[in-house]
């Protein structure tokens, strides 16, 4: 299911589509941004992942939350044993293209039982619902589960 877009072959009782519940506009970073800014970006807005866009505006990959917390503790862990003028003079920012997670996306008719079921199966908390590549919106479970309970 990576790489691509989710499929859209759900139960029938479960007619709300992507496009119904999506989250707009979407906040992407681009991969070369650094992971201060990403970090920046998800805390500021309240988000758990963000997408990775290239230069044109195409999703690439996935920020999260744990993908930010794994790489600067693997920082932290690395520099551990340093003297504190060695760390400073060797600390390069990392950019989000270090620690990107590869691209998961939706199609805007992606039913409500296949979303919730992928993202359970790929324990993710949103996805991005691309055209032509682009986000054009963000799916979580916020906007998920009041559906699921109707």
């Amino acid at each position: 299911m990576s790489g691509g877009p989710i499929g859209v072959a759900g139960a029938a009782a479960h007619k709300v589509r992507a496009a119904d519940v999506m989250s707009t506009p979407v906040l992407a970073v681009t991969v070369d941004a650094t992971l201060e800014r990403a970090g920046e970006v998800l805390a500021r807005n309240g988000f758990t992942t963000l997408p990775v866009v290239d230069e044109h505006g195409r999703l690439c990959g996935l920020i999260t939350e744990e993908a930010l917390a794994g790489a600067h503790l693997a920082r932290l862990s690395v520099y551990a044993d340093l003297p504190e003028p060695l760390v400073t003079a060797i600390r390069r920012p990392l950019t989000v293209r270090a620690v990107a997670l590869p691209p998961v996306a939706l199609d805007a008719d992606a039913e409500l039982f296949d979303i919730a079921r992928a993202m359970l199966q790929m324990r993710l908390r949103s996805v991005p619902v691309v055209r032509d590549g682009r986000p054009i919106g963000i799916v979580s479970w916020r906007n998920i589960l009041p559906e699921l309970e109707r």
